[in-house]
């Protein structure tokens, strides 16, 4: 199995666009292997989506 690793900018494009390009970029990896994220990309990842230009995209639930 390949592992693939994604820019955090693409991922959150994903996240926030399903069916933007990354979005299907996102999908497409995700068929063709594992997508690996490090903590740094993940820490980054949950950073950036807490900020609050994002608030009209997400919702935090309990």
């Amino acid at each position: 199995m390949k592992k693939i690793v994604i820019d955090t900018n693409v991922i959150i494009s994903a996240i926030l666009f399903e069916n933007s390009s990354p979005g299907q970029a996102v999908k497409l990896a995700k068929n063709l292997g594992k997508i690996i994220l490090s903590d740094t990309i993940f820490r980054e990842i949950k950073n950036t989506l807490s900020r609050q230009k994002f608030d009209r995209y997400l919702s935090i639930e309990n």
